[in-house]
């Protein structure tokens, strides 16, 4: 596995989801939502107009964009063609007291943006680096093969790590970002590009809300898939089962580690996440073996890894699903054929969200699932919301694929009591510092 990040403070959380007071939350409302449409794609425009109609969102709230029809574009289209546009129309609902506080990205929507060309000489570098990087993974593999210590293996995994990230940098990969993630702070009036930002709706760590950082961030998510059928039908399932209530089972696939390192902390925080959910009306299946979990019935809610850029497994999704596969491609994109991606497939499959990275995002980028699946079975969350308070970083690598407005358990909450963590402005525990797993090797 090529990504481990040190998870930081949030790995002693036991988690927020105990002991903190919350307020009845203001779920997102539909008139908050400005929803997004590439005017070259015609699926795009006519898939927008279907989702304002099943979800009540004011016909105003619509923007036709004139866009590329690519999955990815220039950091300059993204600035011309998106991000300029888009801040004009917010500012301009701001100045109306119409605050949007939403975007609903649709089908033919870009869903990358690449950094800046690097110069000729860092281009150099990191073809110097390249081969660095093939004579250590030749020797790391003699190593692992040799039966070296496992203390020796680790160090010169995050040695290798630490060339990859300079790579990346030199090429001007550290600027590149999901679509998504780089318009959540479309009103900030500049930032740095390299690298992530903390994200300040993010309930994973102790600290003080910044609350007027959170007033600045925009909600992102995208209604997309490999064709626009399945994002009707996506549609059409989030709102028939949020008005019934999601049923099925809890799907969390471990690995069976255990130590100290990140690795072995993500595991621990899966299974942690089968404990908590024990309690509720769902099923929940843990596998904490080292294979993958290649498969289940009525599958609910699912969290797994690692399985990089290949869906695997006879999966039955039920109406409504949601569920994410930790690793590093999964989002890369939605559209091609030929490839397998977790995201894509899961939704082709017949699940309603998903969410993964376009590019390697470390492992400090995923929301973990004990935030992740307390926060969606409360009721008291959208997705989007739910999304937002559990990832904690943005200008980054991650999406959010399904509807923003979708709550699968606001007819029936499976979690009930006032233990959840709450969102900025209700309880003011959102951290405003670095997130504990961001934009670099660890």
């Amino acid at each position: 596995m090529r990504w481990a990040r040190a998870l930081g403070r949030s790995a002693a959380c036991a988690w927020l989801i105990l002991g903190l007071p919350v307020r009845a939350a203001a779920l997102l409302a539909p008139a908050e939502v400005l929803v997004v449409a590439n005017r070259n794609v015609p699926a795009s425009v006519r898939l927008a107009r279907f989702y304002q109609g099943t979800r009540g969102i004011p016909g105003e709230n619509l923007v036709v964009l004139d866009l590329p029809r690519s999955e990815a574009v220039s950091r300059r289209v993204y600035e011309e063609g998106l991000a300029r546009p888009l801040r004009r129309e917010l500012e301009r609902r701001d100045e109306q007291g119409r605050r949007i506080r939403c975007l609903a990205l649709v089908y033919g929507v870009p869903l990358r943006v690449a950094g800046p060309r690097a110069p000729d000489r860092d281009r150099r570098r990191a073809d110097e680096l390249d081969r660095e990087i093939r004579r250590r993974e030749r020797a790391l593999k003699a190593l692992e093969k040799g039966g070296g210590e496992a203390a020796e293996v680790r160090r010169r995994r995050r040695a290798i790590q630490g060339l990859r990230w300079e790579r990346r940098l030199l090429r001007g990969g550290g600027a590149a970002a999901s679509v998504d993630s780089e318009l959540a702070l479309v009103r900030e009036p500049s930032y740095a590009l390299e690298g992530a930002r903390p994200n300040p709706w993010y309930v994973g760590d102790h600290g003080r809300a910044d609350r007027a950082a959170a007033d600045r961030v925009l909600l992102v998510a995208r209604l997309d898939g490999p064709d626009p059928a399945v994002v009707e039908r996506m549609i059409r399932d989030a709102a028939a089962v949020e008005a019934r209530g999601l049923d099925g089972t809890v799907y969390l696939d471990a690995r069976g580690l255990h130590g100290g390192d990140a690795y072995a902390a993500w595991d621990e925080d899966i299974r942690r996440t089968a404990r908590l959910l024990r309690g509720t009306r769902l099923r929940v299946v843990l596998d904490d073996r080292p294979e993958l979990l290649e498969g289940g019935e009525h599958a609910a809610l699912y969290c797994g890894w690692y399985s990089l850029g290949r869906y695997r497994g006879a999966w039955k999704w039920v109406p409504g699903a949601v569920g994410y596969h930790v690793a590093s491609a999964e989002a890369v994109s939605l559209h091609r054929g030929d490839k397998a991606y977790w995201v894509k497939e899961m939704l082709a499959h017949g699940a309603a969200a998903s969410l993964g990275p376009v590019a390697e995002p470390y492992l400090g980028a995923f929301p973990r699932p004990s935030l992740f699946f307390p926060l969606l079975l409360s009721g008291r969350y959208t997705l989007v919301e739910t999304y937002f308070l559990s990832a904690p970083t943005l200008s980054w690598m991650m999406v959010l694929v399904g509807d923003p407005l979708y709550n699968p358990f606001a007819a029936r909450p499976a979690l009930v009591g006032d233990d959840l963590p709450p969102a900025p402005g209700d309880g003011g525990r959102v951290r405003g510092g670095r997130p504990g797993g961001g934009g670099g090797p660890g």
